[in-house]
């Protein structure tokens, strides 16, 4: 923390003036290039006291160093260098002075492999400290990082850094190994070990920002041993306490005392003060404070913390010694306070601020220029600042994270590479295809590939499904233009599309996802617009290629043409805001005694919380505790259930606190409890605010009427009923039948029918709409028209008179209601069971109770979209968790005829009726229940009757549910669109549990695990790796639980914080 300077004491959230800090620009540093920066000081600094802090956005993972900051002299044995391990990914801050074996070797416990986003890094460091581990500090995002190798330096150790030689950014000490990364916002300060927080803060998100810098200094020219009273000894003069050297003194004579005065300094727990005392020299000291006086005795020459003396805060008045009492130096919030110094700027004299603004040149008075105002300038190495590919200095910042290929997802074999910040891709002869790392759901993107070279299997694109292995030509989400074999993809469909671009050319895709169109373009002259891209998928952009190279800008350097009009650059700030920004409002994580989980987990959710799900970390009997208001009002944990167990409520009986540290997580799963009768949402579903069939007539043709006396007429449309239909008969001339509905309905967006053999449709009149096929099509989706008719058309085999022609109609939905006559009673109520429903729309969260019927049917849910998710339990029954999951399918069934169960790790089972899901698929209202035999809708007879159902749907940016291939010796990376704070995967095979991972007991690598379905312990198997990154999660080892070949995994994840905004983890 600096003395004054620091935001806190400064007062100032944000910075200076709280105002927002937008940091302008990177620098990229590549390997193969050889790029870094240098600086030799021509004289030393404190190298004993010092920071540096930077963003960092990686590249290249596991390479070799990726050196950040070193600095060394000629000999060897004589450096200090900040860097990612070469075997690990982990933080390292190691070196020594003269020796020949590491004095000080530190790192990190968490590993640091994600390279979509921005890492904040402050190094702080001072070996006056005492205690060892306050001599080395590392943050990360703001949070102090622990160290599974900790040798920390000697006390009062001088490090290389700071000293009188060569010092470098991007390169090891002897230029053998480079850094791949992107660096922004790099600082050092001379003479201060500060905090992460005189760099950056949360926000109201709880996201670590950067903020503008406030450096400063108490050193600003003040002569200090002026500001005194008393007599000093001649032979040790005042002005000894105030050189900045420990191994003089002052002491006040032997028989007078003396005192320094300060101007009531703050004295804080952040910005705290130390003296230096002599050896020998025991007699009393004293401080004043607000006219308050104590003492202390010095009996060493060491470093003595005094911050506690008063409380904190309080006013630092004076420092007084008796006859013969001593003082080498004074140091207020980590800085030596030292006679004449004017640290104007607060960095000290080597310091330096490198903010990569002025790219006019790659110089050390432009690109390398030092902002802080010491003029400490670096010079730049190969670096280039030339506009094109080669351009290093970018605006991919912490405050605007640009879209780069990610190197964690790669498909279709070895051998393609990454380079130049991830934007440069190369592939060897096996055919392979890379994904972006920001996913696109809405909105119009404009991109540029210079194509370096062009061969065979060449195209650009964008792809939604990329968990699987599925070749890119028959990949039904992928829509992209293979341009040197000119054929364009829609869907796995592929037809001749474009003219073949030359090598060198740049080709541009133009994405449009509020349309549904995708347009490419050569050296700016459009191949044509392409429609039919689906809607509604999130997507990534794509290459592939075998055996070529080039080069991407997602707008990160000046595109070579204009996009097209609305079309924007790929980066986070052009993302549309996201619907929960702060993830810890819907759900969130607390770890706490057994004791207090309970409470500590209610909490959460800013109090909010109101589904809970609580795990004793540390005893294997202890059962997983599922917690809710709606079945417990109080939430004090009766009644509860387990998901590890079929036990009823009545069973389980009181809550009883876990008896080791537990861990508690909890969603926000609504407000208030709603009660939803039998029909109780039909309006919803039906529109009955008129007499349709009176509007219904047929434009040629008879009614059919069947052997039973029944006649097919117009009004069953609307008679509520899916058994009954209209049916013209045949006619005796070879001529059209049809049917006409004549109403005016204003403000029609979609039109669904449900018919069979109609040929055509016409819309007020309009051409002819060809049918699709039989059941239900929507034959109108778009914008809003006033409905004036609706004509069904049948023109093959209508003549002969008297029978059938096999066409039917027999309902009409218009803008998702189907049409029913006003004073009829629908055949199906919606639902058809009632339920108490506690529903969270925004979260996606819902909880429901009911009572069985004993038939199929129906249940409200209340999250206005279908959920995905389900896990039922039977409240007063011993059976079995069943769960519905949304990509649960075995191939020959849909996932809403499947069912899991959480409370074991058996693969599918159930068949026909017995589906607890009753073969329904879930619709934005409600879901399916089986009859009797499906333990999901018993009836009273059996008092098998009460429910509880959580239901989740997705919400972007907040929650997925999804899967994913495992690839065994190959670690697959799975997209989601945030960074996960939750995790919970089930493999498709039987004997492989509910795996739990989250982002609160452990960092990464993430390997603790716990499982639903059974008490284990939190246990590290040795095979559990996974890390949780800012916008997915990727597989780091071959466990049978995440990560068999060619075995399905279905997952359940929620967020920390969207991708617009997470940073790198």
């Amino acid at each position: 923390m600096s003395v004054i300077g620091s935001n806190i004491l400064a007062g100032a959230s944000g910075g200076a003036g709280g105002a927002e800090y937008t940091i302008e620009r990177s620098l990229r540093f590549n390997s193969s290039d050889s790029a870094h920066l240098d600086k030799n000081f021509a004289s030393a600094g404190n190298r004993r006291t010092f920071t540096f802090s930077c963003w960092v956005k990686r590249s290249a993972l596991t390479a070799s160093g990726e050196y950040i900051f070193t600095s060394s002299n000629s000999t060897g044995n004589n450096y200090s260098t900040l860097n990612f391990n070469s075997s690990d990914d982990k933080l390292v801050f190691q070196g020594n002075n003269g020796s020949g074996s590491l004095q000080f070797n530190l790192h990190t416990d968490a590993v640091f492999r994600d390279s979509s986003a921005w890492y904040s890094i402050v190094l702080s460091v001072d070996s006056t400290q005492a205690t060892s581990s306050n001599r080395v500090k590392i943050y990360v995002n703001g949070q102090l990082q622990t160290f599974s190798t900790a040798t920390y330096p000697p006390q009062n150790f001088e490090f290389r850094i700071n000293d009188a030689q060569e010092h470098r950014i991007g390169s090891n000490e002897s230029q053998s190994s480079y850094l791949d990364a992107y660096l922004a916002d790099v600082h050092f300060i001379d003479g201060q070990a500060l905090a992460p927080t005189d760099f950056g803060e949360y926000d109201s998100n709880k996201v670590w920002q950067p903020i503008t810098p406030v450096i400063s200094s108490l050193n600003n020219g003040t002569t200090w041993s002026n500001n005194t009273t008393g007599s000093f000894d001649s032979s040790y003069p005042k002005t000894n306490g105030f050189d900045g050297n420990l191994s003089t003194v002052t002491y006040a004579d032997s028989s007078n005392s003396a005192a320094v005065q300060f101007s009531g300094i703050t004295i804080t727990q952040t910005n705290r003060l130390r003296v230096y005392g002599a050896s020998g020299w025991s007699n009393p000291h004293s401080i004043t404070s607000n006219g308050n006086t104590t003492t202390w005795t010095n009996q060493t020459s060491q470093w003595h913390d005094l911050t506690d003396t008063f409380t904190t805060p309080w006013s630092f008045d004076s420092y007084n010694l008796t006859h013969n009492g001593s003082v080498s130096a004074i140091e207020i919030g980590g800085e030596i306070l030292i006679d004449s110094y004017n640290n104007s700027t607060g960095y000290g004299t080597n310091g330096f601020y490198l903010n990569f603004s002025d790219n006019s040149n790659n110089t050390a008075t432009t690109l390398g220029k030092d902002s802080s105002g010491n003029g400490n300038n670096w010079t730049p190495n190969n670096l280039s600042v030339t506009a094109g590919t080669g351009n290093d200095s970018l605006e991919d910042t912490p405050t605007n994270n640009w879209c780069t290929f990610n190197p964690l997802m790669v498909a279709g074999g070895t051998g393609s590479t990454l380079s130049n910040g991830n934007l440069d891709v190369t592939t060897g002869s096996i055919h392979q295809w890379r994904t972006g790392t920001i996913g696109i759901s809405s909105g119009k993107w404009y991109v540029e590939y210079t194509a370096t070279t062009n061969g065979n299997t060449h195209g650009i694109g964008i792809r939604a499904n990329t968990t699987t292995t599925t070749p890119m030509y028959s990949e039904t989400t992928a829509f992209y233009w293979q341009f040197y074999d000119l054929n364009y993809y829609d869907g796995g469909s592929a037809s001749s599309y474009g003219s073949r671009p030359s090598a060198g050319a740049i080709v541009a895709t133009a994405i449009d996802l509020d349309n549904g169109t995708i347009e490419f373009f050569v050296n700016n002259v459009s191949q044509g617009q392409k429609t039919g891209v689906t809607l509604g998928d999130t997507y990534q952009i794509i290459w592939t290629a075998s055996g070529q190279s080039g080069s991407f800008n997602f707008g990160q350097r000046p595109f070579d043409y204009t996009p097209p009009t609305g079309f924007k650059a790929l980066n986070t700030a052009n993302l549309p805001e996201p619907t929960i920004a702060d993830g810890s409002k819907y759900f969130d994580i607390a770890l706490d005694t057994g004791a207090n989980i309970l409470s500590s987990t209610k909490a959460l959710c800013d109090g909010n919380a109101n589904f809970l799900w609580i795990k004793d970390r540390a005893n294997n009997s202890t059962n997983h505790h599922l917690i809710d208001i709606v079945r417990d009002p109080q939430l004090d944990g009766t009644p509860y259930l387990i998901s590890n167990g079929t036990d009823t409520e009545a069973t389980l009986g009181t809550y009883s606190a876990p008896s080791g540290n537990s861990v508690g997580w909890a969603w926000d799963a609504g407000s208030s409890n709603t009660s939803i009768s039998a029909g109780g949402l039909n309006s919803s579903v039906y529109d009955q605010s008129q007499t349709w069939s009176t509007n219904a007539t047929l434009g040629s043709g008879n009614i059919y009427s069947d052997g039973g006396g029944v006649d097919h007429v117009p009004s069953r449309i609307f008679d509520g009923n899916s058994n009954t239909s209209c049916l013209p008969e045949k006619g005796t001339a070879s001529s059209e039948v049809s049917l006409d509905l004549t109403s005016t309905i204003t403000g029609v967006t979609n039109i669904r029918v449900q018919t069979s053999s109609v040929d055509n449709f016409k819309i007020n009149g309009g051409s002819n709409i060809a049918s699709t096929g039989n059941g239900y099509q929507t034959i109108y989706d778009g914008a809003a028209i006033t409905l004036t008719s609706l004509k069904f058309i049948r023109t093959s085999g209508v003549s002969g008179g008297g029978s059938s022609t096999g066409f039917s109609v027999t309902s009409v939905e218009i803008n998702g209601k189907q049409l029913i006559d006003s004073g009829v009673t629908p055949s199906i109520n919606v639902p058809s069971i009632a339920s108490t429903v506690r529903a969270n729309s925004l979260s996606g969260v819902s909880l429901a109770l009911y009572t069985g019927s004993g038939a199929t049917g129906t249940v409200a849910h209340g999250l206005n979209k279908k959920p995905e998710v389900i896990l039922l339990k039977g409240r007063n029954a011993n059976e079995k968790w069943k769960v519905m999951h949304v990509d649960a399918n075995d191939g020959s069934d849909n996932y809403y005829q499947n069912v899991l169960h959480l409370d074991t790790d058996q693969d599918f089972t159930g068949t026909g009726n017995t589906y607890p899901w009753g073969g329904v698929e879930p619709t934005s209202l409600t879901f399916g229940v089986g009859n009797i035999s499906a333990e999901a809708n018993r009836s009273g007879s059996t008092s098998l009757t009460n429910y509880f159902a959580i239901c989740m749907t997705s919400v972007e940016g907040f929650s997925k549910f999804g899967s994913y291939t495992g690839g065994g010796t190959t670690y697959p990376f799975v997209y989601l669109g945030f960074a996960p704070k939750f995790l919970m995967v089930k493999g498709l095979a039987d004997s492989r549990s509910w795996r739990i991972w989250d982002s609160e007991r452990n960092s990464n690598p993430n390997n603790t695990t716990l499982h639903a379905d059974i008490t284990e312990t939190e246990t590290y198997y040795g095979a559990d790796d996974i890390d949780l990154l800012s916008n997915g999660f990727k597989m780091r080892s071959g466990g049978s639980f995440h990560n068999s070949v060619n075995i399905t995994y279905l997952y359940l994840a929620f967020a920390e914080h969207p991708f617009k905004t997470a940073r790198a983890r």
